[in-house]
């Protein structure tokens, strides 16, 4: 085999291994902070009144939730230049009619909701599905959460794309009561 030949075999089998990365999704872990108003002693992956649970995950994207009276907010943000390509939440609570959502996606986007029962409680399924432009910027997802119980828990899935490779990564959180008291564990 002539030198030239294995110099497009190599750039072929390069150009295989790309595209088939580009199309499978690289899991990341969140690396977690928080911001808090009180003095909570909650574990850094819980929500409670005026706190504010950031993650980062390796700078391909950012979700952010913050827990205020009635509202839970989600942010998610991709890195600039990449594009959410949807996001999933799932939460897990007692109450069939207690909890309403409002989405603002940065440009269009199609929101689908379903809810399922099953023996924890409800399970919220939100779905905001690109459409053209959709993903460039921040999603804001607001949670009325009328009928507090002490605790729901809530796993947040995105997934974007970064130049030619997809990112992908879930935070799981518990969301405490809004009335609860600082440092109340359960």
């Amino acid at each position: 085999m002539s030198k030239g030949h294995v110099y497009v075999l190599g750039v072929a089998i390069i150009v295989v291994i790309l595209t088939i990365a580009s199309q499978v999704p690289m899991t990341l872990e969140p690396h977690l902070s928080k911001v808090s108003y009180t003095d909570s002693e909650n574990p850094a992956s819980w929500v409670g009144r005026d706190e504010s649970l950031r993650a980062n995950f390796s700078g391909h994207f950012y979700v952010v939730i913050t827990r205020s009276f009635d509202k839970i907010r989600l942010w998610i943000t991709p890195r600039e230049g990449a594009r959410t390509l949807y996001i999933r939440v799932v939460v897990k609570r007692e109450f069939l009619n207690a909890l309403y959502l409002e989405v603002e996606p940065p440009w269009y986007g199609k929101v689908e909701i379903s809810r399922e029962k099953d023996p924890e409680g409800m399970t919220y399924l939100i779905q905001v599905k690109d459409l053209g432009e959709a993903g460039e910027g921040t999603y804001e997802l607001t949670f009325l959460d009328r009928a507090p119980e002490e605790r729901l828990l809530m796993w947040v899935t995105v997934e974007v794309q970064d130049g030619l490779f997809k990112y992908k990564g879930t935070l799981s959180t518990v969301v405490l009561e809004p009335f609860m008291p600082p440092n109340c564990t359960g």
